[in-house]
């Protein structure tokens, strides 16, 4: 995996740099002079029914521009990613829709998370601008679905998103989760589970699913063990799994 981001020249900015390292996701992070913006940072709230809060400061992050956007790592992949969140600034909205030209012109696929239902209630015209003529996946829970639709029943977000991608992934909490082609829906079953902290569940789902199908496996296949993955992260503080957790997982 590669990501492209921006932290600025501090403590927190050489921790993140060498997390990534340490993760074995490769970055050419751009560092800036340690009087700029300071590495952006996120408070997360977790209440007794498992839901979150963030309390969010940029900081950096809010110059993140199309400069920050590395052509040859596009080049060699098979996914572009991006997040829904990069529609909140101009630079980085930009950023977004550069990182997806460049896919497009290297025949690399492109996905996009609408990544909170805020973004759809506030930004839809932006990630219009960021899907633009239209990407190859994309994902979404039920409540972003219908947002970034106008409609009220699921079934009518699904035709109206179909313009909009060649697949679908729709993540629906306790009852499961649907991947939708134009030809075949799919089923994804939940996996039971007690919640505890639903941060970054849908950033697990989406990963999991986007290693799967890049990994040999079938739709069906590549859903249920994001399914899983997702299940054993909200069983739990804290938006990422220990690499033994992984491992216990993919070997189930």
């Amino acid at each position: 995996a590669y990501y492209a981001c921006r932290v600025a020249d501090d403590a927190l900015g050489e921790f993140y740099l060498q997390d990534l390292a340490n993760a074995g996701v490769a970055s050419r992070a751009n560092n800036v002079e340690s009087n700029s913006l300071p590495t952006g940072t996120c408070l997360v709230m977790v209440t007794p029914d498992a839901e979150r809060t963030m309390n969010t400061y940029l900081g950096v992050s809010s110059a993140f521009a199309s400069e920050d956007i590395d052509e040859e790592a596009i080049k060699q992949s098979e996914y572009l990613y991006i997040e829904g969140y990069l529609v909140t600034g101009d630079a980085s909205k930009a950023a977004a829709i550069h990182a997806r030209q460049l896919a497009e012109k290297q025949n690399v696929k492109t996905a996009i998370s609408l990544s909170d239902p805020n973004m759809v209630k506030f930004f839809k015209d932006g990630l219009l601008e960021m899907i633009g003529g239209g990407v190859d996946l994309l994902f979404a829970n039920e409540d972003e679905a219908k947002g970034m639709a106008g409609v009220d029943k699921l079934d009518d977000a699904l035709v109206y998103l179909q313009s909009l991608a060649k697949q679908l992934v729709i993540t629906r909490g306790a009852a499961g989760a649907l991947i939708v082609n134009s030809d075949e829906t799919i089923q994804i079953d939940a996996v039971k589970t007690e919640l505890v902290d639903t941060n970054g569940a849908g950033d697990m789902f989406a990963g999991t699913y986007l290693y799967g199908i890049t990994n040999g496996m079938s739709k069906q296949d590549a859903g249920q063990l994001a399914a899983l993955t997702a299940a054993k992260l909200v069983s739990q503080y804290g938006a990422r799994l220990q690499q033994t957790q992984l491992l216990e997982i993919k070997s189930a």
